[in-house]
Formats: structure tokens, sequence, C-alpha cells
């Protein structure tokens, strides 16, 4: 599915070389439904009012792109922080997103908004990571160099 922006941004060169060179990566990786889940969720998040709402469209992207069952947030924090950064430096915000996250969707808290936008931030970086490696996370080779 092509997606459309709700406004105007101006393409810079920088940018437009990145959009050359990792568009049809993109579009290859829309195959998967781990990745097309991820892309859709960061388009639509934005079109609930509600912040409960929006937190758990942007963590359903997040988490489509693991596919982890059991011991999700600190799998997922390890594996997610080590997919965009190599190491274990992101894993403590990444839990305490999870943990606003868990707060917003289960027990209908609103999220406050640096958290939607750091929601929001980390699956942008991970959609990123996925276009610029080609790939989409292995959770086992991530867990298991």
């Amino acid at each position: 599915m092509y997606k459309f922006p709700s406004e105007m941004t101006i393409i810079d060169e920088t940018r437009s070389i990145f959009l050359e060179k990792y568009l049809p990566v993109a579009l290859n990786l829309e195959r998967d439904d781990r990745y097309g889940n991820a892309s859709n969720a960061l388009w639509c998040y934005r079109m609930h009012y509600r912040p409960a709402i929006k937190m758990s469209v942007l963590w359903g992207g997040i988490e489509s792109l693991f596919m982890i069952e059991k011991d999700i947030k600190k799998t997922l924090s390890v594996a997610a922080s080590r997919f965009i950064c190599g190491d274990d430096s992101m894993v403590s915000e990444i839990k305490s997103l999870y943990k606003s996250r868990s707060k917003a969707v289960h027990e209908f808290k609103n999220a406050e908004k640096d958290i939607e936008e750091k929601s929001a931030e980390l699956l942008h970086q991970l959609i990123v990571a996925c276009v610029e490696r080609h790939c989409l996370p292995s959770v086992s080779r991530l867990l298991n160099p």
C-alpha cells in the first residue's frame, strides 16, 4: 500500500539521494507483513485523537517487527536496541517506553505527548534500520550473536 503525506515536505538533495537509494528496498520489504504493519502503523497512528489508541498503534508496529511471544518487554528492548545501535545502550529507554505503552493501553491512562513522540521516533528508527540493512530484525540472531 502506498501512503501519501498529510503535509508538504521539502526534499533537499540529501533526502533525495536517500530516497533514490532506499525506496526500492522499502518497497521490497513491504512484501513482508511485519514491515508492512510497522510502516502502516507509523503512517496512521496520527489519525487517532485518543493517546491510548495512538500508543497501541505505534507499539503494534514495533512489536510486529519482532514477533516476540514471551517476556516481551525485556526481549523486545534488548533486540530493538541491538538492531538500532548494535549494543544495549537503549534498553532502559525502550523498557521505559514499553511501560508507558502498557499503562496507556491496559490502564487507559493517557500517554504524555513526549512518550508518544519517543515511541514514534523508535518505530521510525527501526524502520530506517530495516531499510538501511535491507532486512528485518532476527530476534534469535540479535539475542545470540
